[in-house]
């Protein structure tokens, strides 16, 4: 594990530590969703133990979001100080290995396939960092209204889904057209932290 990738790691610590300082119930859940689906790849079972995913369907109660920020605190923990028991050498990555080699007919050594693994990984890093960073400032904008937030949130979502899907570059720019229409519709303030969004997204080696 690079020491860009620890120093992810320990930001999400971080936020870890200044919800549970906070007792802050709705930024928990928001966390642990934000969580999930950024190290869901990297550490198996990472929805083992927790709350929100062990009560069964219908059943009337209070989830336990703050203590299940506590404990994926405690998984990254391990993620960042040791990595031992999680591997980076996954499904989605592998998958992004045999992406490269398809499309890069140059490559044929394992150091350039490595290159090219770590830099799709950080960019991807990068990505989910901007996004959560952009879907707080959405959320903590007093000027916009619910409905417009929820607006923004859904695109967000989209841009999201598509880079998780990880398709060609020519079905990006298909599924994305909309959003980068949708984003010239609206003002400076929301262009100005979308536009560089869609940018990474679309044109990851820029």
């Amino acid at each position: 594990m690079n020491e860009e990738f620890k120093k992810f790691v320990r930001d999400y610590i971080e936020r870890c530590d200044e919800v549970l300082r906070k007792s802050d119930i709705r930024k928990a859940e928001e966390l642990q969703e934000l969580i999930i689906n950024t190290f869901g790849e990297f550490i198996p079972n990472i929805t083992s133990t927790l709350d929100n995913y062990e009560y069964s369907f219908g059943e009337s109660r209070q989830v336990d979001f703050l203590g299940d920020i506590n404990k994926l605190k405690e998984k990254l923990r391990l993620l960042s100080i040791t990595g031992v028991g999680y591997s980076i050498k996954d499904k989605r990555l592998n998958s992004v290995v045999n992406v490269t080699n398809n499309n890069d007919n140059g490559i044929n050594n394992s150091g350039n396939s490595t290159n090219n693994n770590t830099n799709t990984i950080n960019n991807t890093i990068d990505i989910k960092a901007e996004l959560y960073k952009i879907r707080e400032k959405i959320e903590d904008d007093e000027i916009l209204d619910d409905n417009s937030k929820e607006e923004i949130q859904s695109k967000l979502n989209e841009i999201e889904t598509v880079m998780d899907e990880n398709p060609s570059n020519n079905e990006k720019w298909k599924k994305l057209k909309s959003v980068i229409t949708w984003t010239t519709t609206k003002g400076y303030k929301i262009g100005e932290m979308i536009m560089p969004l869609l940018i990474k997204v679309l044109f990851p080696g820029q």
